[in-house]
């Protein structure tokens, strides 16, 4: 078997896909330099899952901590494309292969009467500005945005929804109200679904 060249490999965006690219292709030998536009790396597995679902230091930094150790390069606040210095043609000149991890932090908006209203957020935003100040301070810098006796809607039932809803009982909210634009779920778990999967 003939033996794997070195290669100089970016990875724009640090989410699980990413980092799991970064571990692979690092395993491989190849050189690997992960960069993140948040301040911590995977942003938004940081950010945007709240604790209650995912240990950030137990689980996401230590998995982090292990793969520099194994010689992974982390940069944080590298906004690739925005940033000159993170430019698509400065990746090209210093490494043979980029990665480019997809996704979106733009939120889906849609135009309903008092969409602009005070106290009216996306999800993301809500959750984001409540685990960064949670890992931050320990919601000592009052950072967030707190639920705290007050009547709180959801537009969803999909995960992000149900991660507003724990995070918003967490809080200490008066009420919640869960609005969904689909029809009723099942009240079983359908047989061709079996999530979640081990």
């Amino acid at each position: 078997m003939a033996k794997l060249l070195r290669k100089r490999v970016a990875i724009v965006r640090s989410r699980p896909s990413g980092l799991a690219a970064a571990d692979q292709l690092n395993r491989l030998g190849h050189s690997i330099t992960t960069l993140e536009r948040a301040v911590r790396i995977d942003g938004l597995m940081m950010y945007g899952v709240p604790n209650m679902k995912t240990d950030k230091i137990d689980v996401v930094q230590r998995w982090v901590d292990l793969m520099e150790k194994e010689g992974v390069k982390f940069v944080v606040n590298a906004n690739v494309g925005n940033d000159p210095v993170f430019a698509l043609d400065c990746l090209r000149e210093d490494h043979e292969a980029i990665v480019l991890v997809v996704g979106t932090t733009k939120p889906r908006d849609f135009p309903v009467l008092g969409r602009d209203l005070s106290g009216v957020h996306f999800a993301i935003e809500f959750l984001h500005a409540n685990t960064k100040s949670l890992l931050d301070s320990y919601l000592q810098d009052e950072k967030y945005m707190s639920a705290k006796g007050k009547k709180v809607v959801v537009i969803s039932r999909g995960v992000t929804g149900t991660d507003c809803i724990g995070t918003s009982f967490r809080h200490g909210c008066s009420s919640i109200v869960n609005l969904e634009l689909l029809p009723q779920p099942l009240n079983t778990r359908a047989p061709g679904n079996p999530w979640p999967q081990v």
